[in-house]
């Protein structure tokens, strides 16, 4: 299943930083389709709001072509957002909320 595809990312990375023709297209291929996604949630926004943060979570972050792949792929729509990986865990960013939902008084 999906799982399985997914545990090959990885590999597929390691071997695109080899010049594998395969892998590089394979990840030509997904960074597409991340690309056409940013772009469709950046229809969301006014260009008063660029550039947009956009935070990437998760183990495949970890890898060195990521973001030159991904700001590849995304074109000239690259320069609209900031692109940033998540440097802290998850949760921190969730007990900041928290924090700042409690000192506005949203929380009684």
């Amino acid at each position: 299943g999906k799982k399985v595809v997914a545990s090959y990312a990885g590999l597929v990375f390691e071997e695109a930083e080899k010049g594998d023709k395969t892998a590089c297209s394979i990840l030509r291929r997904n960074m597409q389709e991340a690309a056409r996604i940013l772009r469709s949630a950046k229809t969301h926004f006014s260009p008063e709001e660029y550039p947009i943060r956009v935070v990437l979570a998760g183990g495949l972050t970890e890898q060195p072509l990521l973001l030159p792949c991904l700001k590849e792929a995304l074109g000239d729509t690259a320069d609209d957002l900031d692109l940033k990986i998540l440097d802290v865990p998850p949760v921190e960013g969730a007990l900041e909320k928290a924090k700042y939902i409690w000192k506005e008084g949203e929380v009684q």
